[in-house]
């Protein structure tokens, strides 16, 4: 490997970068095979202390403070250092190629292995905390009773991520990077570190004060309040491309409560409270590669299969400056809870009513903008051959990388929730007991208009599920969801858990329990059109054990409970296995006002009955 380059080419932010990763591990590993038996674990290093002064008059001072200091392999490719395998140079394009078996080292695609890794230290990630709180507390016995304080907290997380060489990283891009890539020989000395392709930085600073006050009114009543004041500066950045952006929040929450005792089995109380998550960044979302076909279109050429098509097609009407950030979620909740015992506390109870306003609720993504006809499968085929239906004139392509992304927060608008849980357990005699709980949920969609499923979900697919064409606040197209369910949200569930215990003979003990679990049916995507049926599982598990020894067998899903669950809403032309039609069950599809069937392809079934034996012993 004689093409490597010079540390200094990809500036002063990758050197230090790369030296800091490299003392991570040289730290802890002082020869080859050290590296091979640590990289799959987590070094930790936390120091924590507590002060607490006690003043004359009961009340106290208290300082706590927290340094951790953590790093994780999380890509450990189990090769080791010892037997990373020939990388093959090719010349003509500039890149290595398939390291797995000799080929033709001039054809990138002669490769059995593209996308393996190549060294035994893969995306190690560097974790680092610190954290400190001062706070003054009044003395217990008074009737007002009062804390105050203020933190400080300090986050930051170091992910440097090695790409896979030859084709893959000439089409990310990152071929200079990895023509850095230390030779084998070497990987003992380097710690097994190569150059990396992205490393991501993401850091929070936390500063708050906040207090609390209690009140007891008379020896049954007692009021509270408390509030914090809270400023978090979010930041993320990509070093190597040189981009950074941050976003500070600052936010005021409140919580009121009054909690009524009449006698020391019961206890009542009602609450306001107000909870919020600070608005963030999407560090992968900074990839200049994604934001440009986010901001500039997909390169589409259908003409080499006979259609009109040959420029950048915009899939989306808006910058990529739209996912980079989220903004702050706020939940106002009004609660009603009981809780007590009876029967000299054999029997004990538990029950909430409350009703939450949801405000940007956050939701985990995964966001593509692929060109509308970009598929591997129907490559080379025209619309009406692939879906039955459509233009014929129109060719689909083949799926472009780089126009997707995993992993992203983004805001859903405004919900309510109102619902109820109940829970409960009673011991009947002195070896059976009997426990439950049942949660009743209804949470809808107030106030949202969702660019996310516009650009997930056609047009025509939209129109089939009844939603309404908006517009939202950026002036995007947006599917109206106001009074629609909130996906993946059961309106009912319930358990509940008869057990038996006894002890026989020279000390063995025995349990066994049964679980016995309903779910309600719900939806399983915004638009309100596929639903999860109800699922009712039963489980068994029997338990012996005796000093430091323990057996188990249990038995998951008794009846063998295997129902549908539909997963995603497209054309019925388009749902095959190998390649051989398959059949859609009748309740999936749907008749659209274009004459076309849709149903749900990707059926998922149930896991079906499992049973196996555990084995324990406590040294």
């Amino acid at each position: 490997m004689n093409d490597k380059k010079g540390l200094s080419d990809i500036g002063e932010v990758y050197e230090t970068v790369r030296s800091k990763m490299l003392k991570r591990v040289t730290r802890f590993c002082s020869n080859s095979q050290d590296v091979e038996d640590v990289v799959q674990d987590a070094f930790v290093k936390v120091i924590e202390a507590q002060f607490d002064y006690l003043m004359d008059n009961g009340s106290a001072w208290q300082l706590s403070v927290m340094r951790s200091e953590e790093d994780i392999f999380r890509g450990y490719s189990r090769i080791a250092e010892q037997e990373v395998q020939s990388l093959y140079w090719d010349s003509v394009n500039n890149y290595y190629t398939d390291y797995s078996r000799p080929g033709d080292p001039s054809n990138p695609m002669d490769m059995s292995m593209q996308n393996g890794r190549r060294a035994p230290d893969n995306d190690p990630t560097g974790l680092e905390e610190t954290y400190a709180e001062i706070r003054w507390a009044s003395p217990e016995e008074e009737r007002l009773r009062y804390v105050v304080g203020g933190s400080y907290y300090d986050y930051e997380y170091v992910a440097t991520q090695y790409g896979a060489p030859g084709y893959n990283n000439l089409a990310a891009g990152t071929a200079d990077l990895f023509a850095q890539l230390i030779d084998p020989s070497e990987l003992g000395e380097s710690g097994g570190v190569v150059a990396p392709s992205t490393v991501i930085t993401d850091a929070t600073t936390n500063t708050a004060v906040f207090f609390n006050a209690s009140y007891d009114f008379t020896d049954t009543i007692t009021g509270s309040i408390e509030g914090r004041y809270a400023q978090d500066d979010v930041g993320a950045f990509l070093p190597l491309a040189g981009l950074e952006q941050t976003i500070t929040t600052k936010t005021f929450t409140p919580r009121i409560a009054l909690n009524y005792a009449p006698n020391d089995r019961t206890t009542y109380y009602l609450q306001y409270s107000e909870g919020v998550n600070p608005a963030g960044i999407n560090a992968n979302m900074l990839d200049p590669v994604l934001r440009a076909t986010l901001d500039n279109g997909i390169p589409v050429d259908d003409t080499i299969y006979g259609g009109s098509i040959n420029e950048n097609v915009t899939s989306v009407n808006y910058d990529s400056d739209r996912y980079v950030s989220f903004e702050e979620e706020k939940l106002t909740n009004f609660e009603f809870g009981f809780k007590g015992n009876a029967f000299d506390g054999r029997f004990t109870y538990a029950g909430a009513l409350y009703y939450m306003i949801w405000e940007d609720a956050l939701e985990n993504i995964a966001l593509n903008w692929d060109y509308l006809y970009a598929d591997d499968d129907c490559d080379g085929m025209s619309v009406f051959a692939c879906d039955g239906m459509g233009s014929t004139d129109v060719y689909y392509v083949a799926e472009t990388n780089n126009t997707s992304t995993n992993q992203i927060l983004t805001n859903t608008g405004e919900s309510e929730t109102t619902g109820i849980e109940l829970q409960t357990s009673y011991q009947i005699s002195e070896n059976w007991s009997i426990s439950a709980n049942a949660s009743l949920m209804d949470r809808k969609f107030t106030e949202y208009c969702s660019e996310d499923d516009f650009i997930g979900f056609p047009t025509e697919l939209g129109a089939i599920a009844g939603l309404t064409e908006g517009v939202s606040e950026g002036g995007n197209p947006c599917w109206s969801l106001n009074g629609l369910d909130v996906p993946d949200q059961p309106s009912f569930s319930m358990t509940v858990i008869p057990r038996y215990r006894t002890e026989f003979g020279d000390g063995f003990r025995f349990s066994g329990s049964a679980t016995f679990r309903h779910t309600a049916q719900h939806f399983s995507e915004f638009s309100n059109t596929t639903e999860n049926p109800a699922v009712d599982r039963v489980n068994l598990n029997l338990g012996l054990s005796k000093d430091g020894w323990s057996a188990s067998l249990y038995i998951n899903n008794l009846l063998d409970n295997k129902k549908l669950v539909p997963r995603r809403f497209t054309s019925v032309n388009r749902f095959t296995d190998l390649n051989t039609p398959a059949a859609i069950p009748l309740e999936y599809q749907q008749v659209g006002p274009d004459g076309g069937t849709y149903g749900s392809f990707s059926i998922l079934p149930n896991e079906g009955r499992t049973f196996g034996v555990r084995l324990n012993y406590d040294f």
